[in-house]
């Protein structure tokens, strides 16, 4: 997985809040602990210490790998929550035989993506090759969110020998939490363009 660009101010606010509640939190336990000490038994094993480092970084991470993805959470955010499994359907400008006006060649393929607050991937695979992103970035100063990424596909060992390692740069707006749509653009030595809708299987 790699990082991916915001076009907002989300992810400082957040670090902002955690840092917050990181600092105010071992206060608030400590008092507990002393209290409840004196209430119910004395162990000095509940008066333990909790260190701002090591309750922002555990805060950090559960925020970061699970709780960002929450339905009250990402209302905060409104970064789109893109985890998971897509069925996609494709439009590509490649024709069999140009001459003839054959046409364009349409297609399916699945494609899983993995998501934290701060981490994306990317991943596709076909019969003939696998694909995975390498940059990405999500712009939300939109009617409609944007997510753009540029992935690298390489193919397999048994592909046609046509099909060669290239880059490829894809465009999508995210018209809701289960459907996606855009354009894509494939290496400049094939110059293959076409359409994508992605559709959420899970």
């Amino acid at each position: 997985m790699h990082s991916y660009s915001l076009d907002t101010d989300a992810r400082k606010w957040v670090y902002v809040a955690l840092g917050v509640a990181a600092f105010a939190l071992p206060a608030g336990v400590s008092q507990v602990s002393t209290w409840f000490q004196s209430v119910v038994v004395s162990l000095p094993l509940l008066n333990w210490p909790l260190s701002f480092g090591a309750t922002f970084g555990v805060m950090f991470f559960a925020f970061d790998r699970y709780l960002w993805r929450s339905r009250l959470l990402s209302r905060l955010h409104s970064i789109p929550v893109l985890y998971g499994t897509w069925k996609v359907d494709g439009i590509s400008s490649f024709r069999s035989d140009p001459e003839t006006g054959a046409p364009t060649h349409e297609f399916k393929m699945i494609v899983v993506i993995r998501q934290t607050f701060t981490r994306i991937e990317v991943f596709t695979e076909t019969p003939d090759s696998t694909s995975k992103s390498t940059v990405a970035g999500i712009s939300l100063n939109h009617a409609r969110p944007i997510f753009r990424y540029a992935f690298e596909n390489t193919p397999k060992n048994k592909a046609n020998s046509e099909l060669q390692r290239h880059p490829g740069l894809i465009e999508l707006r995210v018209n809701s939490q289960n459907e996606l749509q855009g354009d894509y653009f494939s290496g400049k030595h094939r110059l293959r363009y076409g359409e994508l809708t992605f559709t959420r299987s899970t």
